[in-house]
């Protein structure tokens, strides 16, 4: 493509003092092209391990270093030296025997007037008797932020690989482009397990902690027809839960684990209450138990199912008296409207001795009746409480109208009250666009005897008119277990559509952009079920 600038002659000036440079003309857009290259592109049988290569034009390659790309991956050293149009490339190991090898420069080499990169510059070779001419395409994203990483790296290793990315260079590799397409050239036929991270440190290796993974567990047949895959990646800390450290603060027992705790068993005949926290931290209560250290042994899971078992000695400390207070969080999940369900939850920071629990909803001061609004709850966890709350607001604002028409009448009785005028007066300018939520202190005490102080929330109700809506249909070819789910463009708001058909409605959608996220839901659980990268099973 050819660009053509037009210019306006202006005025110049040269002074004695100062001189200014010419500009204009044509800029150099056009990158380094390669003349010819010893051993020649494409050639067979080679065992040369010095490469040299002649470009059209002065050349500067001072970041090829860093930018070379060989597959298969290449575990020696190379020497690059490049002078005018000329480039030399030294290895101070032999190759593979009968594999076919790209040099891939990528934007490593660069002409020196403009710095034009020669980023489609690929050399290759081959130790054996042919080029191999098998290739794999596709493309990597991630599904959860419905986004494409930056250069993920597409590694093959052998079909019968178990974690090699953790440990081992990959066979075959190509990073993505900033579409999320990758391809995977001169493959040797053969079966392959592939995977695709994000190789944040650049050394060809997965981290365990930093990174996010993607794999397709099955071996992929590759040969010389079209291979075109689709790789979804996710964040997963995939290293193995472990104690760091323990202490004693008082009667309280801290277990500080090398990853988030999901759940715990004790084993043998020694137990404790406990918490657990988003810190990592298994709290440890003392209650009834002596100060003598006591043999405990606990296994501890994550989030996946991989645990570790542990025996430790478990003691107390009487001389330490002061007690941390107990506290409690509320989290609605981005979501303070009752036009809809709305889902709370109540975590605490100790295990409790007695919940009792006693919910106040109301308008202002004016508590409303139980009958309503529905109210469903979960106390079966051991540091939360889940709740389900529905409260039309007709109801809620008819009891309203009610309450003041019925004082209304009674005033009729007693003339002009000054207190029930008050009273209707106060009843008829509550705000009924919100929703008090009250939980009172004492419905959560603690083993220690401490309780909750009464938590206040405010919720609101918006009307009909307020809300969006989306509905539709999932044309699918393989079965009918799919569920659809809204997210929120700041992913702070999800709806789930849990219809057991191929249609869906959501309705009362808050106003804003969202993503529409489809799951085939395989075993029928109605949820995303997350498979760990070390596991056998494929990702819903």
């Amino acid at each position: 493509m050819r660009f053509i600038f037009f210019f306006q002659a202006l005025s110049l000036v040269l002074s004695c003092a100062q001189v200014t440079p010419l500009t204009g003309g044509y800029k150099d857009t056009i990158p380094p092209g390669l003349l010819s290259s010893y051993p020649e592109n494409k050639s067979i049988q080679q065992n040369n391990k010095d490469f040299n290569f002649i470009f059209t034009e002065p050349i500067d390659a001072s970041k090829l270093n860093e930018s070379l790309i060989i597959s298969p991956f290449y575990e020696g050293q190379k020497e690059i030296k490049y002078k005018k149009n000329t480039l030399n490339l030294s290895f101070d190991t032999a190759f593979n025997r009968n594999t076919t090898y790209i040099l891939n420069f990528a934007d490593g080499v660069v002409d020196v007037t403009e710095g034009n990169p020669a980023i489609d510059l690929k050399y290759i070779f081959s130790t054996g008797n042919v080029i191999d001419s098998s290739h794999i395409s596709g493309f990597v994203f991630d599904p959860l932020k419905n986004s494409i990483p930056e250069r993920s790296l597409v590694c093959l290793f052998p079909k019968d690989d178990s974690l090699g990315l953790f440990t081992k260079k990959p066979l075959y590799f190509s990073f993505t482009n900033e579409n999320g397409f990758f391809k995977i050239e001169n493959i040797k036929p053969g079966y392959y397990k592939v995977y695709a991270y994000v190789d944040e440190n650049k050394n060809f290796t997965a981290e365990y902690k930093a990174e996010k993974f993607g794999v397709i567990h099955q071996s992929i047949k590759i040969d010389t027809s079209e291979t075109k895959l689709i790789i979804p990646i996710y964040a997963e800390d995939v290293s193995e839960i472990s104690i760091l450290r323990s202490r004693v603060k008082g009667d309280v027992f801290d277990i500080n684990y090398s990853k988030k705790v999901d759940s715990i068993n004790f084993i043998g005949k020694n137990s404790f209450y406990y918490s657990l926290n988003d810190n990592n931290i298994l709290s440890l209560y003392k209650k009834n138990h002596s100060s003598d250290s006591i043999l405990t042994i606990i296994q501890a899971y994550d989030i996946f199912g991989y645990s570790t078992i542990d025996s430790l000695y478990v003691k107390f400390d009487e001389k330490e008296t002061k007690k941390q207070k107990i506290s409690a969080k509320v989290n609605t999940y981005e979501k303070m409207e009752l036009d809809d369900t709305l889902k709370m939850m109540i975590s605490y920071s100790k295990p409790l001795k007695s919940k009792n629990i006693d919910f106040w909803f109301g308008f202002d001061t004016l508590r409303i009746p139980n009958n309503y609004f529905y109210l469903k709850i979960d106390t079966s966890y051991t540091n939360k409480i889940d709740l389900l709350i529905k409260l039309k607001k007709d109801s809620a604002t008819s009891y309203l109208d009610k309450l003041i028409a019925d004082i209304e009448k009674d005033s009729l009785k007693w003339g002009g009250d000054s207190t029930i005028i008050e009273r209707i007066n106060y009843l008829k300018n509550i705000k009924r666009d919100q929703i008090n939520f009250k939980l009172k202190k004492g419905s959560l005490i603690s083993i220690e005897k401490d309780t909750v102080n009464t938590i206040n929330k405010t919720l609101l109700i918006k009307g009909e008119d307020f809300y969006g809506g989306v509905q539709g249909e999932i044309k699918s070819i393989k079965n009918n277990n799919y569920f659809t789910e809204l997210i929120s463009t700041d992913f702070r708001r999800t709806y789930k559509n849990s219809s057991e058909n191929l249609s869906f409605n959501f309705k009362k959608v808050y106003p804003g952009k969202y993503f529409l996220r489809v799951v085939e839901d395989i075993n029928k659980n109605n949820k995303w079920d997350y498979k760990s990268v070390k596991s056998k099973e494929n990702i819903e």
